[in-house]
């Protein structure tokens, strides 16, 4: 009778154990890691450089929920869009047309200026943290 270690297939391939090695997951990891704290805390500088445009506090860009409802005061000029986080549909809607206001509260184009902020954030994200725009009220 087969032992049941005999029908388990050999954890070896070549010369490399599959299971005694975990160096390719960290030299994966740390990287990824690394790249993204990077990008975090170019992000928090853009949105200080932002909310320091729009004469907010910057710390107040830190919680999520608040900033939603910053960004909605800052374009809307009140903070009643917020609620329309707790409907998925309605804030996609409404946080698009926040974009493109947006844009024009800060004097750029506002349907070209306006789709790219939507589309590609973080990049014009810093456009907007550190170009001379200035905002309009």
């Amino acid at each position: 009778m087969p032992v049941f270690a005999d029908v388990l297939p050999e954890p070896w391939v070549g010369s490399v154990s599959l299971y005694s090695s975990s160096l390719n997951f960290w030299l994966f990891l740390v990287p990824f890691l690394l790249i993204w704290l990077a990008l975090f805390v170019f992000w928090i500088i853009c949105l200080r450089k932002i909310f320091n445009k729009t004469w907010l506090h910057w710390r107040w860009s830190l919680i999520p929920v608040y900033r939603e409802y910053l960004r909605f005061k800052m374009v809307w000029r009140n903070g009643r869009w917020t609620a329309s986080l707790f409907c998925l549909p309605m804030f996609a809607i409404v946080s698009v047309i926040s974009y493109f206001k947006a844009a024009e509260k800060f004097g750029k184009d506002k349907e070209q200026f306006g789709m790219w902020l939507r589309f590609l954030n973080p990049i014009f994200l810093w456009i907007l943290a550190f170009d001379e725009s200035k905002y309009q009220k």
